[in-house]
């Protein structure tokens, strides 16, 4: 998607681009926290020793649900309004036919929704059940702080779109970009 944005070589693209980098920063790093966690507490990397993890962690799984219908686009997350802005900028660049490249925003969101059946939602596995899911108040808060900013410039996305134009403006005003 920010390949896409960034083809279109316009201010509103590589704006689009750039928020949607933040995002994705934003999103994937709790997730990444999120697989750590898990392989510290169950000492395995496989999903299907992950299953029923709502029942024994739940703050894990909320955060793991909330970046994770980030990822997939979800309205009212980061990621929706990185990815719409990115094919809006790109529409009014190359045409309808890059509403196809919404399509691949399917297929990630298929993939997102079955792990979630089974790791959050799934029968509980032997690993979780027998594995202690305490985690430091580090752990917790740096978590909470990914899932506010997910949702919050999701809700409120001027809030960096606003220093995101300003760069742009300046790189289009010296004749950089279309």
């Amino acid at each position: 998607l920010v390949a896409v944005g960034i083809s279109t070589l316009t201010q509103a693209g590589l704006s689009a681009s750039l928020y949607e980098m933040i995002g994705h920063a934003l999103i994937i790093s709790p997730l990444f926290l999120i697989a750590g966690i898990l392989h510290q507490k169950t000492s395995s990397w496989l999903i299907e020793d992950m299953g029923g993890l709502m029942q024994k962690a739940p703050y894990i799984s909320t955060i793991f649900v909330i970046a994770g219908l980030a990822a997939l686009g979800l309205p009212g997350t980061m990621g929706f309004i990185g990815e719409i802005s990115i094919l809006i900028a790109s529409i009014k660049s190359w045409g309808l036919i890059m509403s196809i490249v919404a399509l691949g925003s399917m297929v990630g969101a298929g993939y997102i929704i079955w792990s979630f059946r089974r790791v959050i939602y799934g029968e509980i596995s032997y690993k979780i059940a027998n594995s202690r899911f305490e985690i430091s108040m580090a752990e917790k808060l740096s978590l909470g702080i990914f899932a506010i900013l997910i949702i919050l410039f999701g809700i409120v996305p001027s809030t960096l779109f606003v220093y995101i134009n300003q760069a742009f403006s300046a790189i289009a005003n010296t004749g950089g970009i279309l």
